[in-house]
C-alpha cells in the first residue's frame, strides 16, 4: 500500500512538472528588435512578460560600418534572462569572412561592451547569439568563424546562432552546429513578390514542417522561431509591380498605390505551439517569438491575442464599434480591433430611424455616399486599426444614439 502511494505521488509530481515544462516551452522567448530605446515603449512591453527570455538586438554589422545598440538600463533590472544578439549582414560577412579573426575580435569587443554595461546595472549576461542569413555555400566558413568565436569566449558562456530551413539539408550544417550550444530555426520570412497577384506567405507550412523533420534528425538542441508580425506590401496602381513594404510604422493610405498585408495565420501558429507542447519534437527546447509587440508597432499582434496563441488557444478576433458619449447630444463613434493582423479596410454600417444628425468624420474615414454633413451616412469606409487598438471614427450629434445600430465588417 505504501509503495503504491509513493508511485501515485511520483506520477502526480511528474505529470505536473511535465505540464509546467511544456507550458514554459510554448510560452517561449521573445526577440526584441528595436534600435531606439528612448521612448520607453520597449520597457513597458517587456515588463508584462516575466515568464520568458529576451533575445535583444545589441548590434549590427553592415557593409562598411557597424551600429551599436544599447538597451535602456532599466531593461537589466527585469527578472528575465537576457541574451544579446549581433546581426551580421551578408555583404559584411562575405567581405570579412576570409579574415575570421577580425570578425571574431569585433564581436567579442561588442559582447564585452554590452556585458559590462549590463553588469553595472545588476545583470550578468552569459550568452551570445549570432544572427546571420548565411548562404548555404558559405556554411564551412561560418563554422570556422563560430569555432574561433567559441575559443575566445568564457567556458561559462553559451553560444547560439540562427539557422534557415535551407541550411538543415546541407551536409556542412552538422559541422557548424557542433560549435554552438544550440541554434534557432527560423521558419518565417518573406520573399518579396514582383507583382500584386503573386502568392506569398510569412510562414510557409510545408517549408516549416520539412525543416523541423530535418532538425529532429540532426539530434542537436534548437529553438523554433515563429512570427508575430505582418508586412504591408505596396504596389504600383497601374503596372501592379512591387514598390516598397512597411514593417512597423503607420500603414500607407495613398490612393496612388495598391496595398496587401501579409500576416501569419493564427491557426498555423497554434498548430506549432501544440506540436511543441506535445513533446513530439524531442530536440526542440521551445519557441522564440519574433518579435515583442510594443505600442508603436503597427504590424504585430497585441499582447492579449498573443498570450492566447502562446497557450495554444485560438484567440478572439473581431472588429467592434461603440459610442462614447461626450455630452447629452454629442457622441464619438469608436472602432476597436481585437486580434486581427491582416490589415485592410472596414465598412461601418449605421442603421437608424431618422436621418437628421450632423456629424464630422475624422482623418482616415469617409462616407461612401458622400452626402451632406447633417445627414447620417449609411456606410462609412476606413482603415482597420492596429491589433489591440481603438481609434475614433468621427463625432455625431444625435438625441439618442441607442437608436442607431452599428454593424462592422472587414472588406
Amino acid at each position: 500500500m505504501k509503495n503504491c502511494l509513493i508511485i501515485i505521488l511520483w506520477f502526480i509530481f511528474y505529470s505536473v512538472s511535465y505540464a509546467e515544462e511544456m507550458n514554459r516551452k510554448t510560452a517561449g522567448a521573445f526577440y526584441i528588435w528595436n534600435r531606439n530605446w528612448n521612448s520607453g515603449d520597449v520597457i513597458a512591453a517587456a515588463e508584462k512578460n516575466n515568464d520568458c527570455d529576451y533575445y535583444f538586438l545589441a548590434g549590427e554589422f553592415f557593409g562598411k560600418k557597424k551600429e551599436r545598440i544599447t538597451p535602456d538600463k532599466e531593461f537589466f533590472s527585469l527578472p528575465n534572462n537576457e541574451v544579446p544578439v549581433f546581426r551580421i549582414h551578408n555583404e559584411y560577412f562575405k567581405k570579412i569572412i576570409k579574415k575570421p579573426e577580425k570578425l571574431t575580435s569585433e564581436i567579442i569587443c561588442e559582447f564585452r561592451r554590452i556585458t559590462t554595461f549590463a553588469r553595472k546595472n545588476g545583470k550578468e549576461i552569459k550568452e551570445l547569439q549570432i544572427d546571420l542569413d548565411c548562404p548555404t555555400s558559405k556554411l564551412p566558413l561560418y563554422g570556422t568563424f563560430l569555432r574561433k568565436l567559441r575559443s575566445k569566449m568564457s567556458n561559462h558562456s553559451l553560444l547560439s546562432f540562427t539557422a534557415l530551413p535551407c541550411h538543415l539539408g546541407d551536409k556542412n550544417f552538422i559541422k557548424v552546429v557542433k560549435y554552438a550550444d544550440y541554434y534557432v530555426l527560423q521558419v518565417h520570412g518573406l520573399e518579396v513578390p514582383e507583382k500584386w497577384d503573386q502568392k506569398v506567405s510569412i510562414l510557409n507550412m510545408n517549408t516549416a514542417e520539412r525543416a523541423i523533420e530535418n532538425a529532429e534528425k540532426i539530434n542537436s538542441p534548437y529553438l523554433l522561431a515563429l512570427p508575430t508580425y505582418a508586412y504591408q506590401l505596396n504596389f504600383n496602381i497601374k503596372s501592379k509591380k512591387f514598390l516598397f513594404l512597411n514593417a512597423e510604422k503607420t500603414p500607407s493610405s495613398s490612393s496612388e498605390v495598391l496595398t496587401r498585408t501579409i500576416a501569419p495565420k493564427v491557426r498555423d501558429l497554434v498548430y506549432f505551439v501544440k506540436k511543441v507542447k506535445s513533446g513530439r519534437m524531442q530536440h526542440c527546447r521551445g519557441i522564440v517569438w519574433f518579435r515583442l509587440p510594443v505600442i508603436s508597432d503597427q504590424y504585430n499582434f497585441d499582447i492579449k491575442t498573443l498570450t492566447a496563441i502562446r497557450k495554444g488557444e485560438i484567440p478572439i478576433q473581431k472588429i467592434t464599434a461603440y459610442w462614447k458619449n461626450i455630452n447629452k447630444k454629442t457622441s464619438i463613434l469608436i472602432v476597436k480591433n481585437q486580434g486581427i493582423l491582416t490589415g485592410g479596410k472596414i465598412s461601418i454600417n449605421l442603421q437608424k430611424s431618422r436621418n437628421d444628425a450632423p456629424f464630422e468624420l475624422f482623418k482616415g474615414f469617409k462616407s461612401r455616399e458622400r452626402k451632406q454633413s447633417f445627414i447620417l451616412p449609411e456606410e462609412i469606409i476606413g482603415t482597420i486599426p492596429p491589433p489591440g487598438k481603438e481609434i475614433p471614427v468621427g463625432w455625431f450629434r444625435t438625441n439618442n444614439n441607442k437608436q442607431i445600430k452599428i454593424k462592422v465588417k472587414v472588406i
